[in-house]
């Protein structure tokens, strides 16, 4: 498995836990009935707390040593975001296996060499699309031992023995957690904290994508820096902080943003049904902290100025003017890091009148913060937002060093 330099966080360096899925257990400990996930079935957003999401991954951890998964192995994820992805992704980590994602619109070329350079032992696929792809290089796959299907349409009457159902997998590991319910807590216990523990591989853009190998230790640490985050920008966060998974879990900015800080504040993770349905999702959920990549935040402020080019002329009025004490709030931020008293004053009668509706529409009537990543994005949409009183806050990172480098300031 050819791959990066390991990342920079040192042995030295301290950390709370020994891994993110010892956080985990963790929470289901102490709050076991606290909502931890929230996915959409047949329309309806069905709730899983974080005693479940623990048995979950207990569950898949003895599954995959079931199946021969040995610490050091290679469980591959080929999904769009889901409850089952981080399930997975964690229930691999809980048995020392290390995780590694796809993206959903990797071709099956891509496939084939993600799958041969990681020198994945399992894959957990999403549907008959991935599955597909996955069996059409089989044959150049020799250290392949088991594909695992979420999805059962289209797949379940492939005779392929290499295929499992999610529903089989998952009476695997609850056969196997039967016969010794404490042997994943075992493992979890005795996790080198500078062992590997996922592998997220880079765009590619100056040769074949290489794996980036993140520790049980990098990992934590960055989990740890949270308070650094916030601190940065925003004085309190909200319990509970609720967040929407949409981008791919496979890049490091969203494995970061769904998997590992939200477990910092014992959080709710809600998935999106698909990228198409962002703009739904968002107004439904209404997250307390948002990320995004510009073109979301541009496409989000180009729709609210669709929208009032539409408006009835009163409204177009209130809009015009909110915006005005927006941009003047905006510039007190910018210069001195806060509205103060006099911004308070100028900003609460359009917060009523005009910014608590349009952060309604674009489901950030609870969001405290937002993030963008991946890109430069436009000063005068950051401005914009701010005049809404949605500070949007610029990080930035290296798949390297598991997403975590700088963050501004407010102002």
């Amino acid at each position: 498995m050819t791959t990066t330099q390991r990342p920079v966080v040192p042995p030295e360096a301290e950390i709370s836990v020994n891994s993110v899925v010892a956080r985990l257990r963790q929470i289901a400990r102490h709050t076991p009935q606290r909502v931890a996930l929230r996915e959409k079935e047949f329309g309806i957003w069905q709730e899983t707390s974080y005693l479940e999401y623990w048995d979950a991954v207990r569950t898949v951890g003895m599954a995959l040593r079931s199946l021969g998964v040995e610490p050091g192995d290679v469980v591959a994820i080929h999904s769009e975001n889901r409850k089952a992805w981080v399930i997975s992704d964690l229930g691999a980590q809980s048995v020392g296996a290390v995780s590694v994602g796809l993206y959903p619109t990797n071709p099956t070329p891509e496939v084939l060499y993600l799958l041969q350079h990681s020198e994945a032992r399992v894959l957990i696929a999403e549907d008959q699309e991935q599955v597909d792809k996955a069996l059409a290089v089989k044959d150049q796959l020799p250290q392949l031992r088991k594909i695992i299907y979420i999805e059962p349409r289209g797949v379940r009457s492939y005779p392929d023995p290499l295929l499992m159902s999610w529903t089989e997998f998952m009476e695997l590991g609850e056969d196997a957690l039967a016969s010794d319910p404490t042997f994943v807590d075992r493992l979890v216990d005795d996790i080198d904290p500078d062992s590997l523990a996922t592998l997220v591989y880079t765009s590619g853009t100056t040769g074949p994508p290489k794996g980036a190998m993140l520790s049980h230790r990098n990992i934590v640490w960055v989990m740890d820096r949270v308070p650094e985050v916030v601190a940065a920008g925003l004085t309190e966060m909200p319990d509970p902080v609720e967040i929407l998974s949409y981008l791919p879990l496979c890049h490091v900015a969203e494995k970061l943003y769904s998997t590992i800080n939200v477990l910092y504040f014992a959080g709710i993770v809600n998935f999106a049904e698909s990228i198409d349905t962002v703009a739904t999702d968002l107004r439904e959920v209404q997250p307390t902290v948002f990320l995004g990549v510009p073109r979301i935040w541009e496409k989000l402020h180009a729709g609210i100025l669709l929208r009032m080019q539409d408006a009835s002329p009163s409204k177009k009025y209130v809009f015009g003017l909110a915006m005005k004490a927006g941009m003047w709030n905006a510039d007190r931020i910018l210069e001195t890091g806060r509205r103060g008293f006099l911004g308070d004053l100028v900003h609460w009668p359009f917060h009523v009148l005009c910014y608590r509706s349009l952060k309604d529409k674009i489901g950030m009537r609870h969001a405290v913060g937002a993030l963008s990543a991946a890109a430069p994005i436009a000063p005068e949409v950051l401005k914009f937002f701010m005049a809404l009183g949605v500070p949007i806050f610029e990080g930035y990172g290296q798949t390297e060093n598991t997403a975590y480098a700088t963050v501004n300031r407010t102002g």
